[in-house]
C-alpha cells in the first residue's frame, strides 16, 4: 500500500464539500479524551471501555456485508492521486 499525501486545497478540486469539511479542526492531529465532560458530570462512565470499542469496530468489519466498496469513490479517489502524482513526481 502507497500512501499519498493531499492537501484540502487539492480535495476540493474534485469535491468542494468534501475539502471544505477539511479544512479547520479535521487538518490538525488531535487527542480527544473526556476531560471535559467528568468537569461537568463529575459521574460520568463511558459504557464501553476504549480496547473493547476497538474489538467492536473490528468485528463489525470482520463481516463481509459490511464492507461495502463505494466505487464513485473509490474512483475519485484514484483520480485524485493519478493526478497528484503526475504533477509532484
Amino acid at each position: 500500500m502507497n500512501i499519498t499525501y493531499l492537501s484540502a486545497e487539492f480535495i476540493s478540486k474534485y469535491d468542494a464539500e468534501w475539502g471544505y469539511n477539511l479544512f479547520g479542526d479535521k487538518g490538525y492531529d488531535a487527542v480527544f479524551d473526556n476531560t471535559k465532560i467528568k468537569k461537568i458530570v463529575p459521574d460520568f462512565k463511558a459504557a464501553i471501555p476504549y480496547s473493547e470499542g476497538v474489538q467492536e469496530i473490528i468485528e463489525w468489519y470482520s463481516h463481509k456485508k459490511n464492507q461495502i466498496v463505494n466505487r464513485e469513490l473509490d474512483s475519485t479517489m484514484d483520480k485524485m492521486i493519478e493526478e497528484y502524482q503526475s504533477i509532484h513526481s
